[in-house]
């Protein structure tokens, strides 16, 4: 439990944790080749589910910023306006620097998860096209 009665549940064990089976191989796996002529492994379906997943956790570190806000902004000044709340609100030490402070390294931690989740889906995608784009030349050529 976290200040403001905001809860925070562990993620299940196997939330971002892959099985890889013995033949080292996973299951989907695509390989693509690259300019270069090297190959590039790809796993599209594991790629979606961790954007997925990594989406889930930028949404649960907003969720909790967002309820630490609206639970604090319901509270207002409780500190009150004599000299020790002064002492304990104001100040760069101060309560209200600091919440801010909170606030914004996570809601930027937040923004980090986003940024990560719509960089893997941006990649499987390319990944996808990348590899039909192959399968097809290759059928082409093929076929001549």
């Amino acid at each position: 439990m976290t200040a403001a009665g905001c809860a925070v549940p562990a993620p299940p064990e196997s939330a971002l944790s892959v099985k890889i089976p013995a033949t080292g191989r996973l299951p989907g796996a695509v390989k693509v080749n690259i300019m270069s002529g090297s190959r590039l492994e790809s796993y599209h379906d594991l790629l979606v589910t961790a954007s997925r997943k990594t989406g889930e956790v930028h949404d649960g570190i907003q969720g909790v910023v967002d309820r630490l806000a609206s639970a604090t902004a319901a509270l207002g000044d409780p500190w009150g306006s004599d000299s020790l709340g002064n002492q304990f609100a104001n100040g760069a030490q101060g309560y209200l620097a600091r919440k801010k402070n909170i606030v914004e390294g996570a809601t930027n931690m937040a923004g980090t998860f986003a940024n990560f989740s719509k960089s893997q889906h941006d990649s499987a995608v390319e990944l996808e096209k990348i590899e039909k784009e192959n399968a097809d030349a290759f059928r082409g050529g093929a076929q001549r």
